[in-house]
């Protein structure tokens, strides 16, 4: 069975693919959003790498399966653009992730670290 058999891998896939163009097309406006735009985009962020974490988990789980060891390397550049060694490619790159997006929001003009 390959990764993209799965109509659950490819549901969530899918929501990836949307969210991920919906942050990229709101994130350049961020300063000019209101406060609730901006929790919005911050949640549809955590989303994004919640579901990324969970699609991460299932690769690890189909060994051999070359869709899933293409992801794998995908993966891999993520984490090095993010300044991540490849031994660190694990639960740590999504860690690493979730800090940013706290960041962003700490810095951001309306303190959003409290909305969760």
């Amino acid at each position: 069975m390959s990764l993209f058999t799965s109509e659950i891998v490819k549901k969530e896939m899918l929501r990836a693919n949307e969210l991920y163009k919906e942050v990229t097309r709101k994130l350049p406006t961020i300063k000019e959003a209101s406060k609730e735009d901006k929790i919005e985009l911050f949640d549809n962020m955590y989303r994004l790498i919640d579901i990324q974490e969970i699609i991460y988990t299932r690769i690890h789980l189909m060994e051999g399966d070359e869709d899933a060891d293409l992801l794998k390397e995908n993966f891999r550049l993520a984490a090095k653009q993010m300044g991540l060694p490849p031994v660190e490619i694990n639960a740590k790159l999504f860690k690493k992730a979730r800090e940013a997006i706290d960041a962003m929001k700490s810095s951001s003009d309306i303190g959003l670290l409290d909305t969760d």
